[in-house]
């Protein structure tokens, strides 16, 4: 978002300076447009470039993407200038020479201003070069040669221990011109994905005719600091990167060795797929001290607006003007680049090293690598080292580190690699305006991944190395991991009181627990009947017996969890089966029959039904058999040999008492018994 409010800011609004009111001028000068009319389609932007403002949370292809107008152009050429250059993110066009079309220009419609182009600050490099004698192998994955000082100052030896050797990173690389026949540079040449002359517009970064003497030199000694790669004689920061070539400067000093080239090679950079570009230029003689806001050089304000809206990382040198105060170079005062002073072998800032505040008030330069006596490669020669001094060769080095990081931490975004350079660097607790946040320190830069361990490889590292993950063997359990009810502190942040499980009965409050003080009662379910001893289960280690079941009588088992045995199922009053008395439990008119000493049934007895073939009083006794049975055949008997006067002698009352039991029978009930009455 906030790139796209600048883009807004210093592209699709009004100029803050109507173009009546500047100075007029002749000579070299950028005509920038306020607004874009012509449809024509955004240029191509490369897969990588996509994925690195994807990163960012930006959109792959941007309305600053598309050309500048044709017909805008074309109206310039109409005019008779000269046009030198175009740059899509400031809609703008760069022309040789005003002359005497100043005023044709101010009327174009849409202008938004027109600004002088400026001037190059000369690189500071000392004249000849010494050959410096090898240094003992260090104990590192490489043999540095010469450059062990400058490479180990910045602590970029552990990361190559680390096996973080720039591979897979692309630098972009904006400067004179370059050679890759010497021996330390050749191995690069498979590794250069594009090469471009925005001072000819062809693809030819060499020494081209026309070019003065020496136009190779700084773009050379640049990339053997930040690549070389020639073991137990010279090795660069960043010995594996890939490289896009951008030849954007004139070596004449003094001449007008334009910014709408290096903004030209920016932007061809950053739609090839640059990771993180360097420049070692820096502008100054068009603009005074107050100049240096971050918002009004030319080159300043297009770095305000590639930087945040694509996620390109640029490192540039602060300049060598030093040891003054406010003595930046354009673009290094920009909020969105890094800008790089130079440091001694000791740490100390070098006496040339140019100066900060910016003029707004603002820490610069960012960060510092060693700047004096860097040694490179002699940049005529197919073999041999030299040294060299400035800004010029710490920018490099600091991009060189970059590229390391980038190659670990892929994932990160800009503004969170560029907080990691800050954070670790030397002046960190108290940054200046001689080095900003102070020399590098690329091991700590890059953090628990360099040094702490991810045995599981779920991207948290192991606590006792300073990490955050509290189990680093077990994948699942790391911060931000979901929590489960498992009694597993699975997210690192100290475990739920839900969780554990206090009385040690094997369930947790989060499983149910309804009492986690008390070791007989859990959650569980561990019979798997869908109850557990909190839900009533009287046994969760039987799935027979849980609330509900269907109770077995007589079996001494409470399967119902209910608190006792079903042992009268009738309801009568008496217990059935092996330990009762109740012979018919089923059936709620059977039931003992205890009598009284006096032969009286008890009024909770039962009584015989005699002749239904069953033992209704449980005496074990039926019908005829029965007590009661008997008493009362008796009183039939009784009552018929009283009615009878004559005849059948005793055989036929004998017969006649058999024959009446059988068709009349008075059933009396005790008073009180459960049984109505009832004649038969």
């Amino acid at each position: 978002m906030r790139a796209l409010l600048l883009i807004a800011l210093l592209i699709g609004c009004p100029s803050e300076e109507p173009p009546s009111a500047s100075p007029e001028f002749d000579g070299p000068a950028w005509v920038l447009f306020a607004d874009r009319v012509d449809p024509t389609e955004p240029q191509a932007v490369s897969p990588r470039a996509r994925a690195r403002r994807l990163r960012e949370g930006q959109p792959p292809v941007a309305d600053a993407d598309r050309p500048v107008d044709a017909s805008r152009i074309a109206a310039l050429s109409a005019m008779g200038l000269e046009i030198r250059t175009t740059s899509r993110w400031l809609n703008a066009v760069s022309v040789q020479d005003l002359g005497g079309a100043w005023a044709q220009v101010r009327s174009m419609p849409g202008l938004r201003a027109i600004r002088p182009v400026a001037r190059e600050q000369a690189p500071s490099l000392p004249p000849g070069r010494s050959v410096t004698a090898r240094d003992e192998p260090p104990p590192s994955p490489f043999d540095y040669g010469a450059a062990f000082d400058q490479v180990t100052q910045i602590r970029a030896d552990a990361m190559h221990g680390l096996g973080y050797t720039g591979e897979g990173v692309v630098v972009a690389i904006t400067d004179t011109g370059y050679r890759l026949d010497h021996e330390a540079l050749a191995p690069l040449a498979p590794r250069v994905l594009g090469t471009y002359d925005a001072t000819q517009g062809d693809a030819d970064v060499g020494q081209n005719p026309g070019d003065d003497p020496g136009q190779e030199r700084h773009g050379t000694i640049v990339l053997s600091a930040l690549a070389a790669s020639l073991d137990g004689t010279l090795v660069g920061v960043a010995p594996d990167a890939s490289f896009l070539l951008a030849k954007t400067e004139q070596l004449v000093l003094e001449a007008p060795v334009e910014e709408d080239w290096w903004i030209a090679g920016v932007e061809w950079a950053e739609a090839e797929g640059a990771d993180v570009l360097t420049s070692s230029l820096g502008w100054y003689d068009w603009y005074a001290p107050e100049d240096m806001d971050g918002a009004t050089a030319t080159s300043t304000l297009f770095a305000n607006l590639i930087v945040p809206a694509t996620g390109l990382i640029i490192t540039v040198s602060a300049s060598n003007r030093g040891p003054d105060a406010q003595t930046l170079s354009a673009p290094s005062d920009s909020p969105f680049v890094l800008a790089i002073a130079a440091a001694t072998a000791d740490g100390s800032t070098a006496a040339f090293s140019s100066r900060g505040p910016t003029a707004d008030g603002r820490i610069k330069p960012d960060l510092a690598a060693r700047g004096v006596d860097v040694q490179v490669v002699d940049w005529d020669a197919d073999e041999g080292l030299g040294s060299a001094s400035g800004t010029s060769l710490a920018t490099p080095l600091v991009a060189g580190g970059v590229a390391l990081l980038r190659q670990a931490h892929p994932e990160w975004t800009r503004d969170e690699l560029v907080d990691a350079l800050r954070r670790t660097a030397s002046r960190a607790d108290a940054p200046d305006t001689a080095q900003g946040w102070g020399i590098i320190d690329l091991f700590a830069a890059c953090g628990l991944l360099c040094s702490c361990r991810d045995e599981d490889a779920d991207g948290h590292f192991a606590q006792d190395c300073g990490g955050d993950d509290c189990d680093d063997v077990e994948p699942e359990t790391h911060p931000g991991a979901p929590e489960a009810c498992d009694g597993v502190d699975s997210a690192c942040v100290g475990l739920d009181p839900s969780e554990a499980d206090v009385d040690g009965d094997g369930s947790r409050p989060c499983a149910g627990d309804c009492d986690d003080a008390d070791p007989a009662l859990e959650g569980l379910d561990v019979d798997g009947d869908g109850h557990s001893t909190c839900g009533g289960d009287c046994d969760d280690a039987d799935p027979d017996r849980a609330p509900g079941s269907a109770e077995v009588p007589y079996d001494g088992v409470d399967q119902d969890c209910d608190g006792e045995d079903l042992v009268d199922q009738d309801g009568d009053g008496y217990r059935g089966g092996v330990q009762g008395d109740d012979c018919r439990d089923h059936d709620a008119a059977t039931f003992p029959a205890p009598r009284l000493q006096d032969g009286s049934v008890a009024s909770e007895g039962g009584h015989e039904l005699c002749g239904d073939g069953r033992d209704n009083d449980c005496d074990g006794l039926r019908d005829g058999q029965d007590p009661d049975c008997i008493a009362e055949e008796v009183a039939v008997v009784a009552d018929q040999a009283c009615s009878c006067s004559a005849g059948g002698g005793g055989g036929a009352a004998g017969l006649l008492l058999l024959f009446g039991l059988g068709l009349r029978r008075r059933r009396h009930m005790v008073p009180g018994s459960r049984v109505p009455s009832f004649v038969q």
